[in-house]
Parts: C-alpha cells; structure tokens; sequence
C-alpha cells in the first residue's frame, strides 16, 4: 500500500506533456480540468462528432490553458505529432453507445484501431510513454453472480464491451512485445457534470436528471432490481491519478469503482427525491435492451484499494445532487 501524497502527484506531472483523447467529452474534460492543478503540458484532440460527447462548452473556461486540436484519433498525420511529444497518453475518445443504431457496432470495432494506431506509432518510432487506456465494465458480459475481479473471464456481450476488449488486447500485445507500457482502467457506471444527457443510450444518470428536471416519468425496466455500481467523476479521476502516481501499476488492468452497488431502481428513486420531481414508470423490457442486459455488477475493487490505500468518497447521493446542481445551472448547453 502506497500513501500518496500531493506533493507526489505534483513532482510526477511536472513537466510531463500529456496527451487526452477525446478531451472534450465527459471524462475528457473532466480530467484536463484535474490535470491543470498538477501544471502538466496538457494537448487535447476530440472530433467533436455527433457520436461522441465531446463539446466545446465543457472546457469553454479552460481552453486558453490547453493546446486544443480539432481531429479525428483516426488520422495518422494528425496523430503522429501529437503522440511522439507526449510522455502519458490518455486514451479515452470512443463514439457513444447506442442500443438502437445498427451501425454503432461497426463504429465501435472501427474505432478499435484507434489504439492500435496510437501504439504503432510508439512503435515505429521507438517512442514509450505510458498510455492509459479507458476501458468498461462490460468486456466481462454477463453477470455470474460472484464479484468481479479482474481475473474474471471475460465475455462481452455488447459492440461496446468487444470494441473495450479488443484494445485491451492491442494493449496487452505491445506491451509484452515491444515494451509500450500501459494501464488499463475497467470503469464501472460512471457519472457527474458534464456528461450528455440528451439521450438515455450512454448515461443514464445524467438522462433520468433530466427527465426529472422536466417533470417527467423515469422508465425502468422489469423489476429495476439490478444492480450497478456507479462511481462519481472526480473519484474515478482521482483514482487513476493514485494508480499512475505509484509506479506499481504499468501493465496492470484495475477495476475503478464504489465500494458498494445499488439496486437500479434505487438510483431512480434517488434522483426524484433530489430533484423533487419526476416519477418512476415500470414497464417490459425491449428485446434490443434485453439482449444485452449483463444483470448484477458487483465490481471488487480490492487491487486497487490494495495498491493505492485510497478508495471513492462520494457517495451516490451527494454525488447525484452535485451532478444535478451543474445541470440546474448549464443545461441549455446539453440539450
């Protein structure tokens, strides 16, 4: 176990150029934000397309701080450049999930060569910076009812999950290849401001606030007794910077998340009593839903609390009135 201090954080940033993919969608954002305490050289690339959550308004206050590009991770000329200056990469640009768009899985695999495109690079310029790679709960698919370790077999059942896995894969080569370090981070449900809330395809949070915002009901499917783990955004990014601060953790995969899940319908009730508006509507599970409904996620974060001392603090109630008061405040720019 690891006290990490500050201080730490600080000596380890400085002077680092860091580069974030997809730095102005929800994680992306939030993380540059973080990173600016630390005073790193902070490159941001993000396309900005209708698949991805990516928004100028998300770093509107910030961007005078960060070198900015507008491009797509799939465009090697633009990719080169910015990978080979950079000593931590931060692999997060992905198109959004989507249940109902057939063509989200062929965009999901596609996108898979993003990392492969990232690690070639390092390759054939003998270039080695830690690349840390987002990756999700779902590669591990259906639920067996035990808590899920990292060691846990691996089946997904989503394009969403698959295109998660294949990277990891990418990752998992290169390092053990031609010594390209990562680490790779298995989030579970993820949370807080700036996250779209438009659709209910990718943050579901985020759209039941919004719903509730408007008065509306709040659909939950069957019985709403499954459970999630939902973790806030600033205790996903603070655990991250604990596990990259260590040292301990290059070629590790670390499972991110609370220490606890919540029955699904909880969640919903929550919202409604912070709001104050809002009501749940049961109703049949559509089969495209159905399909890839992976049942009970009960995450075991134990490695990581092993490795960094340090476990998430907010609580899902604080956490979710703190998601909803950015929202009371900015939500003429998510809609």
């Amino acid at each position: 176990m690891t006290n990490i201090k500050n201080s730490d954080i600080n000596e380890y940033f400085k002077n680092k150029h860091v580069l974030v993919t997809g730095g102005l969608g929800f994680l992306g954002s939030n993380l540059c934000r973080n990173l600016l305490h630390y005073s790193p050289k902070i490159t941001t690339i993000d396309n900005q397309n209708a698949l991805s959550e990516g928004r100028s308004f998300n770093i509107c206050n910030i961007a005078c701080k960060l070198n900015v590009v507008c491009g797509d991770v799939l465009d090697t000329a633009i990719l080169t450049p910015l990978v080979l200056q950079s000593d931590l990469i931060y692999h997060l640009a992905c198109p959004v999930r989507q249940v109902e768009n057939v063509n989200i899985t062929s965009l999901h695999i596609s996108h898979s060569l993003s990392i492969l495109k990232i690690l070639e690079i390092c390759r054939l310029y003998h270039h080695r910076p830690l690349i840390i790679f987002a990756s999700s709960w779902l590669v591990y698919g259906k639920s067996k009812g035990n808590k899920i370790k990292e060691t846990s077999a691996t089946h997904p059942i989503t394009s969403y999950g698959l295109y998660k896995l294949i990277s990891e894969e990418y990752c998992k080569y290169y390092y053990e290849t031609y010594g390209i370090p990562f680490i790779i981070f298995r989030i579970s449900n993820l949370y807080g401001p700036r996250q779209q809330i438009k659709y209910n395809t990718n943050s579901m949070i985020g759209w039941y606030i919004k719903r509730a915002m408007e008065n509306s009901t709040l659909p939950v499917f069957g019985d709403g007794c499954q459970l999630r783990n939902y973790i806030y955004i600033s205790d996903l990014i603070e655990g991250m910077t604990r596990c990259i601060v260590t040292h301990k953790c290059v070629g590790e995969i670390i499972n991110i998340g609370s220490e606890s899940s919540t029955p699904f319908r909880e969640m919903v009730e929550t919202i409604i009593s912070v709001v104050g508006l809002g009501r749940i509507d049961y109703a049949t599970w559509p089969s495209a839903w159905k399909k890839q409904e992976p049942g009970d996620l009960v995450l075991c974060i134990n490695k990581l609390k092993k490795i960094t001392g340090w476990c998430p603090l907010v609580g899902l109630k604080t956490g979710i009135q703190k998601t909803w008061k950015y929202y009371v405040k900015n939500i003429e720019n998510y809609l």
